[in-house]
C-alpha cells in the first residue's frame, strides 16, 4: 500500500530528505524508462501501417484513410474511457496505476497480428483484419497503458524535480531507441519489399523483445506515494465535467497536442522515400539526426529555469515549421532533407518530453480551485487529442493520395501523386504547426501563474494540521502529497514536519518563485 512521505523531525532532516528525494538512480531510471522505449518502438512501427495497407495488402488509399480515421476516433474516445477507469481504480496490492503497465503486452500482440495479413484474402477480410487489430492495439490496450502513466509517475516518484529528470532521461533513452528502430526497420522492410510474409516476420522480430522490455517497470518500480487521501471517494463524472469547464488551460494544452499529432502522424515519410527518393531503406538515413538532438534532452531542466515550458514548446514548433518547409522544397535531395530533419528533430523535443509537466501543472490548478486533481483524466484528454489528431492526419493522407491518383500497385506514381506526397511531407505540416505556435503562446499566459499557485498550495498545506497530531485535512485542501505539489525544477520538496518548518519552507519557495517570474520571459 502506498504511503505518505516520511515526516522530517528537524531542519537537518528536511535538508537531507530533500536531497535524497531529488535523486533518481541509474537503475531506477532505466527501469522507469523501459516501457517508454517499448512504446516509442510500437508507435514507429505503426507509422508504416498506411503504406503496408496500400502497397502490400493492396487496399485503396481512400479506404485506408477512412479506416484509420474511424479507428482513431474510437481510439480517442477509448482514451477518455481509460482515463476514467484509471482514476476510479482502487488501490490494490500492486498499486493503483502500476497494473496498467501490463497493457503493453496487448499492444505488441496485436501489432504482430496487424502485420500478419496477406493480399490473397478477400478485400473485406483484409479491411476487417486491419481494422480490428488496429483498434484493439490503439483504442483498448494503448489507452490503458498511456492513461495510467501520469498517475503512476505521481505515485512512484516523489517530486517535480524527479519528474523532470525522469521525463528528460526517458526522452534520451526513447530517442536512442527511436534511432535504432528508425535505422533498422526501413532497411529490413526495404528488403521485404511488398511481400506480406516478409513484413510479418520483420514485425514479429521487433514485437517479442520490445514486449519483454515494456514489462520491466511493472516488476521493479512500486508505487510509494498517495496523491489523494486513501478515504477520498471515487471520482465522479460531475467532478470531471466541473474541472474541465473551469480549466481553460487544459483545452489549450489539448489543442497543442492535437495540432502536433496531425503534424507528426501524417505518415508520408515512407511514401516519400519509396517514390521521391527511390529507396525506402534510405528512410533510416535521417535517424542519426537523433544524435544531434539527444543532448538537448539533458539541457531541458536547465532551460526550464530560464523559460517556461510553453515557450520552449513554442520555440520548438517555430523551428519545426522551418524544417517542414525545407522538406517540401527538398525534391528528394538527401542533404536538404538532412538539414530539414535537424530542425524537425529539435522541434519535437520540448513537446514530446515536457508535455506531462504542463498536464501535472494543470492538475495543480484544478486543486487550487478546490477541485479534484484528475491526473489520469487530464492525461487521457491529452491522449484523446493526440489520437484524434492522428486520425485526422491518417484520413487526410489517405484522401489526398486517393484524389491525386495514387495506386499502390504501381512502381512509379503519376506527377499529381508525387506532389501530394511532397505536400504531405512538408507543406501541410508547416501550415498546421503555425496553429500550435499560437496555442503555445496562449498556454504561456496560464503557466506564468503557476509560481503563485504553488505558493498558494504550499501555504494551504502548511496551515493544515499534521495528520498525526490532529484531524484529517479537508478534502478540498488535499489533492496530492505535499512533496509533489510545492516542488519545481529548482528546488526539492517541502517535507511535512511541523507548521513552523513548513511555513519557513513555504516562504523560501515563494521567494524562489518570485525570482523565477522576474527571470522568465
Amino acid at each position: 500500500m502506498p504511503k505518505s512521505p516520511r515526516l522530517a523531525s528537524s531542519a537537518d532532516d528536511v535538508a537531507l530528505s530533500t536531497v535524497d528525494s531529488d535523486r533518481l538512480s541509474l537503475g531506477k531510471t532505466l527501469a522507469w524508462c523501459a516501457p517508454g522505449m517499448s512504446y516509442v518502438a510500437n508507435v514507429l512501427i505503426l507509422g508504416y501501417i498506411t503504406i503496408y495497407a496500400t502497397d502490400t495488402l493492396r487496399i485503396p488509399a481512400a479506404i485506408v484513410g477512412t479506416l484509420l480515421l474511424v479507428a482513431k476516433v474510437l481510439d480517442a474516445f477509448g482514451t477518455l474511457f481509460a482515463g476514467w477507469i484509471v482514476d476510479r481504480s482502487p488501490v490494490t496490492r500492486l498499486g493503483k496505476a502500476r497494473p496498467y503497465d501490463l497493457a503493453i503486452l496487448g499492444m505488441w500482440l496485436f501489432t504482430g497480428v496487424l502485420f500478419s495479413a496477406t493480399a490473397d484474402w478477400s478485400l473485406w477480410l483484409r479491411i476487417g483484419w486491419l481494422f480490428i487489430a488496429f483498434v484493439l492495439n490503439t483504442a483498448v490496450f494503448g489507452p490503458l497503458f498511456t492513461g495510467a502513466g501520469l498517475l503512476y509517475m505521481a505515485r512512484a516518484l516523489p517530486t517535480r524535480q524527479v519528474w523532470a529528470k525522469a521525463s528528460s532521461r526517458g526522452g534520451l533513452l526513447s530517442g536512442l531507441t527511436a534511432i535504432v528502430v528508425s535505422t533498422a526497420l526501413p532497411v529490413m522492410l526495404g528488403m521485404a519489399g511488398k511481400s506480406g510474409s516478409g513484413w510479418s516476420v520483420t514485425i514479429w522480430m521487433f514485437s517479442v523483445p520490445f514486449a519483454a522490455l515494456g514489462l520491466i517497470r511493472f516488476f521493479t518500480v512500486k508505487e510509494k506515494y498517495e496523491t489523494e487521501r486513501p478515504d477520498m471517494p471515487k471520482v465522479t463524472l460531475r467532478e470531471i465535467v466541473s474541472a474541465l469547464r473551469s480549466n481553460g488551460w487544459l483545452w489549450v494544452i489539448m489543442g497543442i497536442q492535437l495540432f502536433a499529432a496531425i503534424v507528426g502522424n501524417i505518415g508520408a515519410s515512407a511514401y516519400y522515400f519509396r517514390y521521391l527518393v527511390g529507396d525506402l531503406s534510405l528512410a533510416g538515413a535521417l535517424a542519426p539526426l537523433g544524435l544531434i538532438v539527444l543532448p538537448l534532452l539533458l539541457l531541458l531542466p536547465r532551460l526550464m529555469r530560464r523559460f517556461t515550458v510553453s515557450r520552449l514548446v513554442m520555440y520548438g514548433m517555430i523551428l519545426g515549421t522551418i524544417g517542414y518547409l525545407i522538406y517540401f522544397v527538398a525534391n528528394g535531395n538527401l542533404v536538404v532533407l538532412f538539414i530539414g530533419g535537424a530542425f524537425v528533430g529539435i522541434a519535437a523535443v520540448p513537446l514530446s518530453f515536457l508535455l506531462p509537466l504542463l498536464l501535472l501543472d494543470s492538475s495543480a490548478m484544478n486543486e487550487a480551485r478546490g477541485r479534484r486533481r484528475l491526473e489520469s483524466t487530464n492525461g487521457a484528454l491529452a491522449n484523446f487529442a493526440q489520437n484524434l489528431g492522428s486520425g485526422i492526419s491518417s484520413g487526410l493522407a489517405g484522401w489526398l493520395l486517393g484524389l491525386a491518383g495514387y495506386d499502390g500497385a504501381l512502381h512509379t506514381q503519376p506527377p499529381s501523386a508525387l506532389f501530394a506526397i511532397a505536400a504531405l511531407m512538408g507543406l501541410i505540416p508547416a501550415v498546421i504547426s503555425v496553429f500550435a505556435v499560437i496555442l503555445a503562446l496562449l498556454s504561456n499566459r496560464w503557466e506564468k501563474q503557476m509560481p503563485d499557485i504553488r505558493e498558494q498550495l504550499a501555504a494551504r498545506h502548511a496551515q493544515a494540521e499534521d495528520p498525526n497530531d490532529g484531524p484529517q485535512r479537508d478534502a478540498a485542501q488535499i489533492g496530492t502529497n505535499t512533496m509533489a505539489i510545492v516542488t519545481d525544477t529548482t528546488r526539492g520538496p517541502i517535507q511535512e514536519g511541523g507548521t513552523i518548518m513548513a511555513l519557513k519552507a513555504s516562504r523560501e519557495a515563494a521567494d524562489q518563485d518570485a525570482r523565477e517570474r522576474e527571470s522568465r520571459p
